[in-house]
Order: structure tokens, then C-alpha cells, then sequence
């Protein structure tokens, strides 16, 4: 492989709506976007169905990459009402999802707060997530359910998918195949090696990447070249190990996605000189 594909998954700072975004996809030249299902995005009057049917329209007639981010809700409450209105939030997220012709759509696990939690209601949160993502699997209709792993950083959380043997449970124990999100910078607050952790978690079942940057302490989304993660070890065990998702820079300013691709372009320029030397 010798090109990266670049999109962009905007923040939710990011000023404007699905459409901006699309326009800046097409303007500058990126294999596709990233929406997220959550606000300021859905308020009543910015989605519509005929919002949705020109992205997919545009999207289809470019050939261009669509996933849909699902809502941030507690598929692990251990409430059964919350945990129900979770999912009715889920099933309206894949609706659109299927509406919009998205290839994939992005999952956050279950938490408990830090204050209750106890071994046994972690691993309770845990289930219901497994559960969950089941129930999701039903109504995806093709669209392919990625998890993703979880900000660690949040310490008033006990969340269910932030390791790699986190992850594995969870997609072991889910009946129909499903996938991962990997969030760089996520892995590198966690471990301080997101290379490291995008080998253990297994690149072949990747099919979404969140690119940003922070300094390890927090989920900060600051531009590319702004932090601690080595972007030079990255890139060059996404060539060795033959990966082909798409960087998304989930970030919040068209600068910041433009900058960022720069950024990477050269990088990926030296790493294959390097790799064919």
C-alpha cells in the first residue's frame, strides 16, 4: 500500500454542520467523513431527511467514505430503564446510519461511575455492553459496528472497553463479527504506546482510525505534532503490518485536518524511502 487514506470525523467545537463537513471533504480532497451522531449535530432543523439524502447522494456520486459516530450513552447501564432508552437512542443512531449508506458506525462501551463501582458491577456493565452490541448487530442492516477503545483519562468512570483484553472480551462474546475504532490518541493517555496497543488489539480488524494528538495525561484532541505520540513509529507499523483503514483527523478546525494531513504525507514520504532502502 502506498497512499493513506485521509478523512476527517470533526469534533463536536467543530462550527457548522454535516454538510460543512461534507463540503470540506470534497473541497480539499479526503476520502470521506465521520459524523457524529450527537449535538449540537441533530438538533431539530440541521438533520433532516433531506439533509440526509444529499450527503448520501454527494457521497455516493464521489465515492467517498461514510460512518456515522454513534450517540454518547451508557450501553452498560445497570438501570434497566436507562439501559433501554440507550439503545432506543442506538436504534434511531443506525436508522440514520442506514438512511446515509455508512460503512461503518462507532461504538462506546458501557461505564459505571467511580464512586459505586465494585468488581462485580464493572463486570455487570461489561455484559450489558456485550449485550447491547448484539441488539445493535440486529439493526445494522450491513453497516459494520466498531468499538472503540475508550478514554482512560476519565477518572470519574469505570469504563469497559479501554485495554486491548477489554476489547477482545467484548468482541469475543458478541455472536456476529464485529470491529474496532481505534482512537490513537485514547491509546496513547492509556498506555503511552498507541503503536504498541493498535499490534495488541490486531490491525486486521480495524476498520476506522481516529487521529489526534495530546501530551498522555489527557484526551485533549490537540493538532498533529503538538504531543507526545510518535507519528514516525506509527505510520511505519501501519505499512509493515499491511493496514488499510482510514485516518480520520478528529479534530474541530479545517486548518488543524489540513495541517495534520501535511503532517502525515511527509512522515509516510520517509517511511516508505526508508522501507524500499
Amino acid at each position: 500500500m502506498d497512499d493513506l487514506k485521509f478523512g476527517i470525523a470533526p469534533s463536536r467545537s467543530f462550527i457548522g454542520g454535516w454538510e460543512d463537513m461534507l463540503a470540506i471533504v470534497l473541497e480539499h480532497g479526503f476520502i470521506g467523513v465521520e459524523f457524529k451522531y450527537e449535538l449540537p449535530f441533530i438538533l431539530p432543523g440541521k438533520i433532516t431527511p433531506q439533509v440526509i439524502r444529499r450527503i448520501k447522494k454527494t457521497a455516493h456520486a464521489e465515492g467517498l467514505f461514510v460512518s456515522l459516530h454513534a450517540p454518547y450513552v451508557n450501553i452498560g447501564a445497570l438501570l434497566p430503564s436507562r439501559w433501554e432508552a440507550a439503545l432506543a437512542e442506538h436504534r434511531r443512531a443506525l436508522a440514520c446510519a442506514n438512511e446515509l449508506g455508512a460503512e461503518t458506525y462507532t461504538v462506546h462501551s458501557g461505564w459505571v461511575e467511580e464512586k459505586y463501582s465494585t468488581p462485580a458491577l464493572a463486570s455487570a456493565c461489561r455484559d450489558l455492553t456485550v449485550e447491547a452490541v448484539e441488539r445493535m448487530r440486529e439493526w445494522s442492516d450491513g453497516v459494520k459496528i466498531c468499538i472503540e477503545n475508550q478514554n482512560g483519562a476519565d477518572r470519574k468512570k469505570v469504563k469497559c472497553a479501554v485495554s486491548t483484553d477489554q476489547l477482545h472480551y467484548i468482541a469475543a462474546h458478541v455472536s456476529n463479527p464485529v470491529y474496532y475504532t481505534f482512537d490513537i490518541g485514547h491509546a496513547n493517555v492509556f498506555a503511552s504506546n498507541p503503536t504498541g496497543f493498535l499490534l495488541e488489539l490486531g490491525p486486521e480488524r480495524v476498520k476506522v482510525g481516529h487521529i489526534h494528538d495530546n501530551d498522555g495525561t489527557k484526551d485533549s484532541h490537540q493538532a498533529l505534532g503538538t504531543g507526545t505520540i510518535d507519528w514516525r513509529g506509527f505510520l511505519s507499523a501501519y505499512r509493515k503490518h499491511n493496514c488499510d483503514f482510514p485516518l480520520l483527523f478528529e479534530l474541530s478546525q479545517e486548518e488543524e485536518f489540513l495541517a495534520g494531513r501535511k503532517l502525515l504525507k511527509r512522515i509516510w514520504s520517509e517511511v516508505k524511502a526508508i522501507s524500499t532502502t
